[in-house]
């Protein structure tokens, strides 16, 4: 699963977490937090979510594109700009990006990401915004 952002040790602590915390309070703050990241998202303009409108069917993750903005473009944009990890689905060239929570997530994070999804959706990701990491090249011998 892609989580929202990854925290150093989630996977290490996760199923102790899950144990000492208890799965039913951990699904209800994952909910919480899908809710208020979907509700954000919905309020964009351009946007298309294919999430389920039916709570059953859903998950802690939403998926969504916004029209004009190309999604791996805007993969890019969040990693660089806030470390936001996402997942874009391209299989059948959908090209919807998912955002995913979890229990570790904070409702300002969520707040921080809408923020830029919103200046996104209003302003485009502004050029240059990608730098690719720089190759450290060693020569031995």
């Amino acid at each position: 699963m892609t989580w929202l952002w990854a925290r150093t040790g989630s996977t290490i602590s996760g199923p102790s977490t899950s144990l000492e915390v208890g799965m039913d309070r951990i699904e209800a703050r994952v909910r919480y937090l899908r809710e208020r990241l979907e509700e954000g998202i919905r309020r964009l303009p351009r946007v298309t979510v294919p999430t389920p409108s039916v709570e059953d069917l859903k998950a802690g993750m939403v998926a969504f594109s916004l029209e004009g903005i190309d999604s791996l473009e805007l993969q890019r944009h969040l990693a660089q700009t806030a470390r936001v990890r996402t997942r874009v689905i391209g299989e059948y060239d959908y090209g919807w990006m998912r955002l995913s929570t979890h229990l570790y997530n904070l409702p300002r994070e969520i707040d921080d990401v809408l923020s830029l999804l919103e200046d996104a959706a209003r302003a485009g990701i502004p050029a240059g915004a990608f730098h690719p990491p720089q190759t450290l090249t060693i020569h031995l011998g």
